[in-house]
């Protein structure tokens, strides 16, 4: 999906250096309308609306 420009590789971080957890950074992802479509790359984030539509998007066809 990064291809598509569809994708973001993120990490987040506390102030003093600390990693957030996956469940902090999923709630805020969730928060921000983004998801993790993978579970294998935490990293790896999708906006909501590109769920169920992956193959649609690889396919060039248009997302509203």
């Amino acid at each position: 999906m990064h291809n598509y420009g569809y994708a973001i590789d993120l990490a987040m971080y506390y102030r003093n250096g600390k990693k957030l957890s996956q469940t902090e950074f999923d709630k805020i992802i969730e928060e921000a309308g983004f998801y993790r479509p993978m579970d294998y790359e935490g990293w790896h984030i999708e906006p909501i609306y590109t769920k169920g539509r992956r193959k649609q998007i690889a396919s060039n066809d248009i997302v509203d």
